[in-house]
């Protein structure tokens, strides 16, 4: 029985990560705009792996972090900077 119940325990975080990485990207799709390009650029560099650019095609290898890691970067809701003007 614990094992069912641990099972449900780590679906149910799975589903709260990924609701909190779709609210995050969300908000941040929001304010994209509004945002510096050394924020974009942190931003991206922090969830790109690599670029690979063959001769007909350009391949982006993003990282797949779990949210604790993202939870405190700083222009993430989760981040150190805790709530920060809307844009």
């Amino acid at each position: 029985m614990s094992s069912v119940q641990g099972e449900l325990d780590g679906i149910n975080q799975y589903l709260r990560d990924n609701d909190f990485m779709l609210n995050e990207a969300r908000d941040l799709y929001s304010r994209w705009q509004q945002l510096t390009f050394e924020d974009k650029r942190s931003i991206v560099e922090l969830i790109v792996k690599d670029i690979i650019v063959a001769k007909d095609e350009i391949e982006i290898n993003l990282f797949y972090a779990p949210t604790g890691n993202l939870s405190h970067h700083p222009l993430l809701k989760g981040g150190e900077r805790g709530n920060y003007p809307s844009c």
